[in-house]
């Protein structure tokens, strides 16, 4: 084989290498970005508890009460870490692009981030273990925030909606109104797709 072939076969060998780390670089660092987003949209179901608690101001709650707001807790706690997690991997695949000190920043806030839920899942672990029987029923996201009752799935669809809207509103005023509506279809069905998931499990309905 001649020095040219040699020379040619070098050189279309890293044009395909170089084209296989632009195509799958950007992929391996949606993938993590996109986790860490999904993630976190979860652990605002405690709030609503938090809510609850404050506004009946009660220091006996019924025992299904109690255990959904343990699920809650428990899925706020585990998103919480799974999204430190997305963010700590989503530093590391950048970590040739960016300044030494901000993945510093990033990999050392995301493992102190991560103890602190640790330490939150200790007492979280405890009021699990706890059995008390007292009756009463969980009630439902209107019980959370306290205000008139309405067909739960009417309520689902004009928060998401309003959700859509407030990312798409986001997108215009930053003038990009089309990669706004596209992440605000995706907001709007992340928050309706949880409420028919998680709906019954952290009793957001009946």
């Amino acid at each position: 084989m001649s020095s040219a072939q040699l020379a040619s076969g070098a050189v279309s060998g890293g044009a395909s290498s170089l084209s296989r780390r632009i195509t799958f670089a950007p992929i391996r660092t949606r993938l993590p970005a996109s986790a860490s987003h999904t993630s976190s949209q979860t652990p605002s179901q405690p709030s609503l508890a938090l809510v609850r608690t404050l506004r009946r101001r009660e220091t006996v709650l019924p025992t299904a009460e109690l255990t959904v707001i343990n699920r809650r807790t428990a899925v706020a706690l585990l998103s919480g870490l799974a999204t430190m997690g997305a963010l700590a991997l989503f530093g590391f695949e950048l970590r040739g692009g960016l300044p030494g000190r901000w993945v510093t920043f990033v990999l050392a806030g995301a493992a102190a981030a991560s103890g602190l839920l640790l330490l939150a899942c200790v007492p979280a672990i405890g009021a699990a273990f706890l059995r008390p029987h007292i009756a009463g029923d969980a009630g439902d996201v209107f019980d959370d925030l306290g205000f008139g009752r309405t067909n739960p799935w009417r309520f689902a669809r004009r928060v998401s909606l309003a959700v859509g809207l407030a990312v798409w509103a986001a997108g215009v005023v930053q003038g990009d109104p089309l990669d706004g509506a596209i992440r605000g279809f995706a907001e709007a069905l992340a928050c309706l797709g949880g409420f028919v998931v998680f709906g019954r499990f952290l009793a957001l309905r009946r």
